[in-house]
């Protein structure tokens, strides 16, 4: 690889941890994630042609840093990569290292961690997680467990006899999709009864997100929640993610055709339940939305819920959570997150200055709602909670997505 470039995988890049990237920034150089080292600016990024999100096929992609970095040979240093038709063979050595979390559903780590593990063949991998295993992929792991790279290691090496072999890629486990409570309190279904949980089938691994009853037949969701899903699980009428209420599944959707996954523009999307909900009107109630051309205002009050992490790395909740927070004018919010110009008149933002309180992984395609109403959908942030760095929403006042959820839905 020269020095321009640098290998990771496409879902970093624009799928379930990602919302639809704007920006790339990199730090090398140092063995702390959070300081230390060179930062560069990405200036862009290229997907494999046939990278295929719902079943993580060729799942690789480079990313290009024009002005070239700095390698001192020491801290930075390019690494080999093994040549054409080189592949992993069964019970190979491989060393995979990362920033990522130390175990399921735990925080990440600032500190760079490392773990080698066993190659298992393809025939042995399909047998243990599906028939998905190509040949463009190959599988490390232990059959006892104990041993593995975890979420926000993804993109990262996998070398055997110090070679790049391989890109971490995915692991049969039940992700958040990113989105974004962290500093909220309890609450219950009752006082939200429009609120939807909803398991996610992408390839072989299941994601969350969340979702608001808008009428019997359907609910509102962002669309980076819905790209590339094959099956959706629907719970309504429960505090609790896991036990109660009804359950539904269904594997019709519908995103909206100008959606952006690189910069989660019209980032909106629309469930269909063919057989309809059972409202009850107490703890199952379709939500008003706001009207088309309605704005969210500088300092109104955003109440956002959802079953997401309660810190930014941390585990989801199976409790529902609440927080409301300021929004935030677009030019703040363009100044701080946005690049200039990446926030739209489709999106609006939230948050404190000083961080604290936000929705978090697992809560993306819920409700945000100003004054009792329905005015947007969780899409995306930089982290969770962090100073100055507000979370974004689809803004349901904005023409073109007002009418197409009323063409989609009758509402």
């Amino acid at each position: 690889m020269d020095l321009k470039t640098q290998c990771t995988a496409p879902s970093t890049l624009g799928h379930p941890n990602g919302g639809g990237i704007i920006r790339v920034r990199i730090r090398i150089g140092s063995t702390n994630a959070n300081s230390g080292g060179m930062m560069y600016e990405a200036t862009s990024w290229f997907t494999h042609p046939m990278y295929d999100d719902s079943t993580s096929d060729y799942d690789i992609a480079v990313i290009r840093v024009a002005t070239g970095m700095t390698l001192n040979g020491n801290t930075t240093k390019a690494i080999e990569l093994v040549d054409r038709g080189n592949d992993v063979t069964n019970g190979e050595n491989v060393t995979a290292t990362g920033w990522g979390a130390i175990r399921e559903g735990g925080p990440t780590t600032s500190t760079l961690m490392e773990v080698t593990i066993p190659a298992v063949n393809r025939t042995r991998c399909r047998e243990l997680i599906g028939n998905g295993i190509t040949t463009r992929m190959f599988c490390a792991g232990l059959e006892e467990g104990g041993k593995d790279s975890c979420q926000g290691d993804s993109g990262g090496p996998a070398v055997v006899n110090n070679k790049l072999a391989g890109v971490t890629s995915f692991g049969r486990k039940v992700k958040s999709d990113d989105g974004k409570i962290v500093g909220g309190t309890d609450t219950t279904i009752e006082q939200y009864p429009h609120m939807a949980y909803l398991l996610l089938l992408k390839g072989l691994q299941y994601y969350q997100c969340g979702g608001s009853i808008v009428n019997r037949n359907y609910i509102v969701t962002a669309a980076h929640c819905l790209t590339g899903v094959s099956r959706v699980q629907i719970r309504i009428g429960s505090t609790d993610s896991n036990n109660g209420g009804t359950t539904y599944s269904t594997s019709s959707y519908t995103i909206h055709p100008r959606y952006d996954s690189r910069t989660s523009n019209f980032d909106i999307g629309v469930i269909r339940v063919v057989s309809g909900m059972t409202l009850n009107g107490n703890t199952t109630k379709a939500i008003q939305m706001v009207e088309s051309g309605s704005d969210v205002a500088d300092g109104d009050d955003v109440t956002a819920t959802g079953w997401g992490a309660t810190s930014e790395g941390g585990s989801t909740t199976t409790q529902l959570m609440k927080v409301t927070i300021p929004a935030i004018n677009r030019t703040e919010c363009n100044r701080l997150v946005g690049n200039g110009n990446g926030i739209t008149t489709r999106m609006f933002c939230a948050g404190l200055p000083e961080g604290g309180k936000d929705t978090c992984q697992g809560d993306s395609g819920g409700p945000a709602v100003v004054n009792s109403l329905l005015a947007g959908v969780t899409s995306f942030g930089y982290g969770c909670a962090r100073a100055n760095s507000p979370g974004v929403y689809t803004r349901i006042g904005d023409s073109a997505i007002r009418s197409f959820i009323r063409s989609t839905t009758s509402t």
